[in-house]
């Protein structure tokens, strides 16, 4: 999962199994920018409590670059969306 290669043929599987724990980790502390953008994105496509509160905390570590932040804040925002609908569509 450290290669961008390895990591483009991981994520889907990643999200299948719904493996907040991989991806949060990934998020957190990848080295390479695009696998942590990619790690945050999946987490705001899973949504669930515990993948908002992963994108809550990168988004407020002040020792993430800007385009970190924006990102955690942009998937946080569709994860919260998402449960927003599912919400009033189960009325």
């Amino acid at each position: 999962l450290s290669s961008p290669d390895g990591w483009r043929f991981s994520l889907p599987a990643l999200l299948a199994k719904g493996d907040v724990e991989q991806l949060a980790s990934l998020a957190r502390t990848s080295t390479d920018s695009a696998i942590r953008l990619d790690a945050i994105g999946a987490l705001g496509r899973l949504g669930g409590k515990p993948a908002e509160d992963v994108l809550e905390e990168i988004r407020k570590a002040t020792a993430n670059d800007e385009a970190t932040r924006k990102a955690a804040y942009k998937s946080l925002r569709r994860a919260q969306r998402s449960e927003a609908k599912k919400r009033t569509y189960a009325r």
